[in-house]
This record gives structure tokens, C-alpha cells and sequence, in this order.
């Protein structure tokens, strides 16, 4: 016992003269003793360095500390980390903050970002800036052959997973009283044309109200809208023409409509907006102070937007060459 404590206040006066020393004499000591071991010794100091040299912070610091490190890390680093074992895996994959936050970064809305999972969330969201950096984001599929040749696609819309077509290729045949264009709903879940029904005149601008309603705007100034369910109850099929909407003096380059407030707004090149009734094409009222075409109507009602400032009132935006009101 009386050994034991010798060598212990032996080696604890060994460690307060190497304390006492300075950074190059410590390193200079250091290399000294490493010259003078043997290589068994040497092995053990092998065994022992990566000790002091690799610790495990992660499981060693507190959780809100090693969060707050971790998430200045990039996220590929971040998913590198949890392949290095299990046990870092289970910690870092459960820093639910760490994730959500990268999450963010990626341009996530927060309503996205699957809470009990933002790890997962946060690989979609790499994965999609991947692909999009790589051009690799969207699924190419031709539709050809669906109108008659040369079958000059000039307007489309998207509603609920489908896709409306029109054609303007009387304008390019200059026969605009004779030639029949084409209105083609596309099917992008079966990949497949659900309805394509012929209209008159070449269509500029459409929008689609899947399954419901569809409505053109054509370059020698009107509007037409058509079923595309159809409806027994008024003996009308898909495709049938609805209304016809004249007055506007150009042709209509943007067109809005709302089916249950009833209404439609068309803007055109003859500078103006019209407002209609959806139902009876009848013409509520003309706002013409505008200084250029009218390159798009954007209308919503009240019951569908958020704006406190406007609550209570349906909310117009309109768009020319020169301004936005």
C-alpha cells in the first residue's frame, strides 16, 4: 500500500513540473520520452491516443449544445454524420429542430414539414433541389396527334390533375370564319385525353374548372364557355357550348372566373377589362382606364383570400405592359 502511494506522489510530482513548463518545452519533454520508449510501449501509446484525440461529443455533450453545433452544419454533411454508427444516428435523426430548421433552408413551407419526421421531410426537399438543379425535376410526356395537323397548341391551364389545351390554327390559315379549333383535356394522372370537342375561333387564352366548366378566350374578341361533364338535368353533353361573351373590340388575352360568385373578368388589347355574369354572358360593367393591352386578370372573392386589409371584399388584380393595379 505504502509502494502504491510512493508512485502515485511520485507521478503526481512528474505532472506538476511538466505542468510548469512551457508549450515548446512540453513538446520537446514529449519528444524526448517518445524517443527513449520501447515498442511495446509505443503500441500502447498507439491504443490509448485515439482516446483523447476522437471523443464522442456527440453523446457526451448535452443534447442542447450539440444541436446548436450541428446546425451550422451543411445537410449533406448532417445525414454523413449519421452514417458513422448507430448510436449517432439515433441521436442526431431525433433532432427534430435541426431538421425542421434545415428543412427551411431548402425552401419548405412550414405546413410541409412533416413534424414527427422533418428528417424525412428534409431529404424530399434535398432531393427535389437535386433533381431541379439537374433538370431531372419533371416528367416529360408529348401529346401528339391530338389535333388536326399542324395542331398549334397557344393555350393551356391546370385544374385538379388535368390539363386544357386550345388551338389557334386559323390564325395561321387565315381562315378564321370557316376553320374549327380544338379545346383538348388531358388527363395527366392516366396520361390520356378525357374530352376534345371542336370551338370557333382561335383560342388565345383558357381556363379550366375541372370537371365542371371551361372557358376560352379567342383572338377575334370573345369569349365562349363549355361544358365538360355535361349536365342531364339541361339535356347538355361535354364539349357544348354554354354562352358566347361579345364586345370586347381585340382580341381577349386573360380571362378569371369564379362559379360561385357567378361571375367572369376578360382583359383584352383593346385596353379594357370586362366584367360578366358567368351564367348569362351578360356584361356587368367596363373598366377602361388602362394604358396597354391587358396581359392578365387575376380575380378572387372575398370567402378565398387572406388579405386583412381587404377582408370582406372580392380582390381584382389586374396587369398591363406598363403597371400593375
Amino acid at each position: 500500500m505504502g509502494e502504491k502511494t510512493e508512485q502515485e506522489e511520485k507521478m503526481g510530482c512528474i505532472v506538476r513540473q511538466f505542468n510548469l513548463l512551457s508549450s515548446a518545452e512540453r513538446k520537446l519533454t514529449l519528444g524526448e520520452i517518445l524517443n527513449s520508449c520501447t515498442s511495446e510501449e509505443i503500441s500502447y501509446i498507439d491504443q490509448k491516443l485515439p482516446d483523447f484525440l476522437y471523443r464522442d461529443f456527440i453523446s457526451e455533450l448535452p443534447l442542447e449544445l450539440a444541436e446548436r453545433i450541428l446546425e451550422r452544419l451543411p445537410v449533406a454533411d448532417l445525414l454523413q454524420a449519421c452514417t458513422v454508427s448507430r448510436s449517432w444516428n439515433d441521436i442526431i435523426s431525433g433532432m427534430k429542430m435541426v431538421w425542421r430548421a434545415q428543412c427551411l433552408k431548402f425552401g419548405c413551407l412550414s405546413s410541409g414539414i412533416d413534424p414527427n419526421f422533418p428528417k424525412q421531410s428534409c431529404i424530399k426537399g434535398m432531393k427535389i433541389q437535386h433533381d431541379l438543379h439537374e433538370g431531372s425535376a419533371w416528367k416529360q410526356d408529348a401529346i401528339v396527334n391530338l389535333v388536326k395537323s399542324p395542331g398549334r397548341f397557344s393555350a393551356l391551364h391546370h385544374d385538379r390533375e388535368h390539363v386544357a389545351g386550345g388551338t389557334s390554327d386559323s390564325i395561321h390559315t387565315h381562315d378564321n370564319q370557316t376553320s374549327s379549333e380544338s379545346v383538348v383535356i388531358w388527363s395527366v394522372i392516366n396520361s390520356s385525353v378525357v374530352l376534345s370537342f371542336p370551338v370557333s375561333g382561335s383560342i388565345s387564352c383558357i381556363k379550366l374548372s375541372y370537371p365542371s366548366l371551361v372557358v376560352c378566350g379567342h383572338f377575334d374578341g370573345t369569349l365562349s364557355s363549355h361544358q365538360v361533364s355535361g349536365n342531364p338535368e339541361t339535356n347538355t353533353s361535354p364539349g357544348d357550348l354554354i354562352n358566347k361573351f361579345r364586345l370586347h373590340t381585340a382580341p381577349v388575352l386573360s380571362l378569371d372566373f369564379d362559379e360561385s360568385e357567378d361571375l367572369l373578368i376578360s382583359g383584352s388589347a383593346d385596353w379594357t377589362v370586362k366584367v360578366w355574369q358567368l351564367s348569362t354572358a351578360t356584361q356587368l360593367s367596363t373598366l377602361s382606364s388602362h394604358s396597354h393591352w391587358v396581359l392578365s386578370v387575376i380575380f378572387t372573392p372575398s370567402h378565398k383570400h387572406s388579405i386583412k386589409t381587404l377582408s370582406g371584399k372580392d380582390v381584382l388584380v389586374m396587369m398591363t405592359r406598363d403597371d400593375i393595379q
